[in-house]
């Protein structure tokens, strides 16, 4: 049976707290390389992004990546399988809806990453320091294409203002913040897309936020680490170790070694 393993990165793979993923992680990769299954990278990291990872993971032969949260989807040689854009005019409508209200918004495109607003930005460069170890620029937006958004408030009436805008978006809510995305391209839609082009035959998903939600729903298993969200580790069929006990690697090899004693048996 052809599987296919998809991963979330941030908190998942990659540890903020330290800045590296764990040799013990990327020889469980490899592993499953190693017994034939497709793994695949599934992060809401844009392609700029991921330059700035470890270059251990950074460099990992992933079969294909899913960048942004769902909308670019590209193969292990960087060519892209698919990609969704937001209209250029919807775009606008955020941008000038984000100046009247004075919120930090923040895009990217196919090679970068940029703050479309001033507002909030020495607040918000700690935020992408500390999980990206890079800070966007700030460009006004002019008509690129655009994956994902990331749209700050400071009030609740700013987030119940944005919401009737959001009604052709894919939308993740978090605690200061709204993540968006071209309808019907969250993670679990880029993952069905991949499981069609692979041929996969079962999917394991790991992850640990609240946009790894829909697909450790869409899996035939989800698997939450131990650091995950709340509402992540109430989707999952499982919640395994946190990534500073290395939960993916102590995970998969006891799952290894029961396969062995079933084929023993």
């Amino acid at each position: 049976m052809k599987a296919g393993y998809f991963f979330d990165v941030d908190g998942t793979l990659y540890d903020h707290k330290f800045h590296e993923c764990s040799p013990n992680t990327l020889k469980a990769l490899e592993a499953l390389h190693a017994d034939g299954n497709v793994v695949i990278a599934a992060t809401s990291r844009a392609q700029a992004e991921w330059q700035h990872l470890p270059g251990k993971l950074r460099n990992f032969a992933f079969d294909a990546k899913i960048f942004d949260g769902g909308p670019l989807i590209v193969d292990g040689h960087q060519k892209v399988l698919k990609e969704s854009c937001f209209a250029s005019d919807f775009v606008e409508e955020i941008s000038a809806f984000c100046q009247r209200e004075g919120m930090a918004w923040k895009y990217s495109t196919m090679n970068s990453v940029h703050w479309g607003s001033l507002e909030r930005r020495q607040k918000m460069r700690e935020v992408c320091w500390h999980c990206y170890l890079t800070i966007p620029s700030y460009k006004p937006y002019q008509k690129e294409d655009v994956y994902n958004m990331l749209i700050y408030f400071d009030k609740p009436q700013q987030k119940q203002k944005l919401a009737q805008f959001l009604s052709n978006c894919s939308v993740v809510y978090y605690s200061d913040c709204i993540e968006i995305r071209p309808k019907y391209c969250d993670k679990s839609d880029a993952i069905a897309y991949v499981k069609t082009l692979f041929h996969l035959q079962r999917i394991v998903c790991f992850g640990d936020g609240d946009n790894d939600v829909a697909m450790l729903k869409m899996a035939d298993l989800g698997i939450a680490m131990g650091n995950a969200q709340k509402a992540c580790k109430e989707s999952a069929d499982c919640v395994i170790g946190s990534i500073q006990e290395d939960g993916i690697y102590h995970y998969l090899r006891r799952m290894k070694k029961c396969e062995i004693g079933r084929a023993h048996v």
